[in-house]
């Protein structure tokens, strides 16, 4: 909920979403984790770290395909 407070405050730094994501990866809530990342994204569209969180919480929701597009996303902003 702090990552969330500091959002509130400055919503442009997409760091705050990513730790948020990590957080709700180490407690095992990938819905939430997936929240994060997209929230994430939305702050920054060039954070490459935000697509992994993403893929990430995906690939445990067993969302495949939407993992592989997450991590294609990723990659297409390193390009």
């Amino acid at each position: 909920e702090k990552y969330d407070a500091a959002s509130a405050i400055d919503g442009t730094v997409p760091a705050y979403q990513s730790n948020a994501a990590a957080c709700w990866e180490k407690l095992g809530n990938y819905e939430s984790m997936e929240a994060a990342a997209r929230k994430c994204i939305a702050a920054n569209k060039t954070f490459v770290k935000g697509y992994f969180r993403l893929a990430t919480a995906l690939k445990h929701l067993n969302d495949l395909s939407g993992c592989i597009k997450a991590l294609e996303s990723g990659l297409a902003v390193q390009s």
